[in-house]
């Protein structure tokens, strides 16, 4: 199933950046930055390291004690798709593990 995004390389930056549509609306960043630089702020939910990475994003982790601050690189979402990303192989071949069965003795 296509997804609809694509990463492309502009010749002067060498950045991927996000094309594609999302119910017909631009899917880039861009998108947050003409009201962010007004002031405007957005609340939004996510499990998502890319959308986590907006440049100067304050992270909230909920814990039970209540919402905590937490970096960038500290969030579990990052750390375990750089986990995956780094060591892809290993990690398909525990994800597509067969389930061990507990009444095998």
């Amino acid at each position: 199933m296509d997804s609809g995004y694509t990463a492309t390389a502009h010749k002067q930056d060498a950045r991927p950046a996000l094309s594609g549509t999302v119910t017909g609306n631009n899917s880039r960043f861009d998108v947050f930055a003409g009201p962010a630089g007004t002031g405007a702020q957005f609340i939004i939910a996510t499990h998502s390291p890319i959308l986590m990475a907006y440049p100067d994003a304050v992270i909230l982790q909920m814990t039970p004690d209540g919402p905590q601050e937490i970096a960038y690189t500290e969030t579990e979402h990052y750390t375990v798709t750089r986990y995956f990303l780094l060591r892809t192989e290993l990690m398909l071949d525990t994800l597509l593990a067969p389930a061990p069965n507990p009444d095998a003795d």
